[in-house]
């Protein structure tokens, strides 16, 4: 939520000051508003207006995240979409639908699908 809010205000990761992250991050929870780009300032409520919703899985990758803007009238105005697929690169939804992520299909030596499966995994294999 950090870096979504920083970046929200126009901050990069490789640019910003990191003295300046706890500061700036109280007056946008502190004030309730936020500086889009570091130019636009709108009302803000963390709490209401940045919902995690880890559960559900976006369309082309597990790792993504969905940015939605509504209207003063609470009407959807944009969606868009962003996944990070490693190494440090994200893409948004155009590039994911352009086929540019390509899905690792590598066999795992030791597949698992919960925590009990894995428990069960290292009891056959003897590792831990």
């Amino acid at each position: 939520d950090k870096a979504i809010l920083l970046g929200l205000e126009g901050q990069r990761p490789n640019l910003i000051d990191p003295d300046i992250i706890p500061a700036t991050l109280e007056r946008i929870r502190s004030s309730k508003r936020i500086q889009l780009m570091g130019q636009h300032e709108i009302a803000f409520d963390e709490k209401r207006d940045l919902g995690m919703n880890k559960r559900q899985k976006l369309p082309y990758h597990t790792n993504g995240m969905r940015f939605t803007a509504y209207n003063a009238d609470d009407e959807v105005i944009a969606t868009r979409d962003y996944y990070s697929v490693g190494g440090g690169f994200v893409v948004n939804q155009d590039d994911a639908a352009d086929d540019r992520i390509v899905p690792d299909e590598t066999p795992l030596p030791y597949p698992f699908k919960s925590g009990d499966e894995l428990l069960a995994q290292t009891a056959r294999s003897g590792l831990s």
